[in-house]
């Protein structure tokens, strides 16, 4: 292993049969993020939505709030751990993570 890698855990696998082929299903598990402490708990709540794949409005409705305030706290989150995308701040997120399991 290098410096650098994330470390993913083999969940489980599972063959299929599609049309006369078979597939080999496999599931990872990705360590769980470290969301920087520096952040506000409703910031925190909407890193771990983001990270999850959900959108601005998804996260506002779950979260019973507007859409304006969840991008205003998308907006300070990346001025906060300096980063202006959701690929950057996954990175932030996980690259404490490498080298553990989740």
């Amino acid at each position: 292993m290098r410096d650098g890698d994330l470390v993913v855990r083999l969940a489980s696998t599972q063959t299929v049969r599609l049309d006369g082929e078979e597939f080999l299903l496999i599931e990872l598990r990705l360590p769980r993020p470290e969301i920087p402490a520096r952040l506000s708990p409703g910031e925190r709540a909407v890193v771990e939505l983001l990270l999850d794949g959900l959108s601005a409005r998804e996260i506002a409705r779950a979260r019973g709030t507007s859409v304006n305030t969840v991008r205003s706290q998308i907006r300070s989150i990346h001025t906060k751990l300096g980063v202006s995308n959701l690929v950057e701040l996954a990175r932030v997120c996980f690259s404490g993570a490498r080298g553990r399991s989740p």
